[in-house]
């Protein structure tokens, strides 16, 4: 009776931003932060991406073995690739995460429903919260994505009770 997504991104909802939108993208977010803090957070982007790079990197190369989340990985991007999304009739909530992760660059611009609204009917329901996508389902959550979660299981404890009465 109830869809529910977790910040879920519809492919080709991700927009690759051109190198100078990037640069703005990124020279805004440091300017919101406090003067004594900017470089600060540029070098931290640098060191995390460079802490990613590398080893995949070796992967690539065959340097370093691949692993079980290597393999995971790649079924479901393979599974994904395959998949066919279908418009939904059903009611369908998005919790959506509105702020960029630590290591998020500015590189890529996502739709502003995540690319779900062509594929859904008009009981579709956007919740924007103010925490980056791993907030979401990592602890610390986001208490406000937890105030979301919260109303949403009640909205399919709700649902549930309909479809089984006592």
């Amino acid at each position: 009776e109830m869809l529910v997504l977790f910040d879920a991104v519809q492919r080709g909802a991700m927009r690759r931003r051109p190198v100078a939108e990037q640069l703005r993208v990124l020279a805004g977010r440091a300017r919101a932060r406090p003067a004594g803090q900017r470089l600060a957070y540029v070098f931290s982007l640098l060191r995390l991406k460079r802490k990613a790079w590398i080893p995949a990197l070796l992967k690539r190369i065959g340097v370093v073995p691949r692993d079980r989340r290597d393999a995971l990985e790649a079924a479901a991007r393979a599974a994904n690739s395959t998949y066919r999304v279908q418009p939904y009739s059903g009611r369908t909530e998005l919790l959506l995460a509105t702020l960029p992760q630590p290591d998020d660059t500015g590189r890529w611009e996502r739709a502003p429903d995540n690319g779900w609204g062509p594929l859904m009917h008009r009981a579709f329901t956007i919740h924007r919260v103010a925490c980056d996508h791993r907030q979401v389902f990592l602890e610390p959550v986001s208490p406000e994505a937890v105030a979301v979660i919260e109303h949403l299981a009640a909205g399919l404890r709700r649902a549930a009770l309909r479809e089984c009465p006592r």
